[in-house]
């Protein structure tokens, strides 16, 4: 089970302020008695509520600006598909651009269309 701020926040009261026992608290919040004494620690080392942060890691979203011009000028002038053009834009530019992200752009604009035999299938 996942904590949400206001979790947090009342574990960090209960054990801090109140003196309760972390295993009391980890039962009453189902969560392991080492997690309730990782949020206390923090809280008495920096004096403010833990914040959850995202899991996983961040997305890769840092794509020039002009993206999808050097796309549509590479579809015009190689005449290939994404894996192609990605091919190209990480030699010539070194752009790093997935193939499904060259392929969403060439769909938005009308270069290729979706082929449903080679779509995947939804169980």
């Amino acid at each position: 089970m996942s904590l949400s701020e206001e979790d947090i926040s009342r574990i960090v009261v209960r054990v801090v302020d109140y003196d309760m026992n972390t295993r009391y608290v980890a039962n009453q919040f189902d969560v392991s008695r080492r997690r309730v004494q990782q949020l206390a620690k923090k809280y008495k080392e920096t004096k403010e509520i833990p914040k959850l942060s995202k899991r996983g890691r961040p997305p890769r979203t840092d794509y020039p600006i002009d993206l999808e011009d050097r796309v549509k000028r590479a579809k015009k002038k190689l005449r290939v598909g994404a894996v192609g053009i990605g091919h190209y834009l990480r030699k010539r530019f070194d752009i790093h651009a997935g193939n499904d992200v060259i392929h969403r752009i060439l769909l938005a604009n009308g270069f290729v269309k979706e082929n449903p035999k080679r779509k995947v299938k939804n169980v």
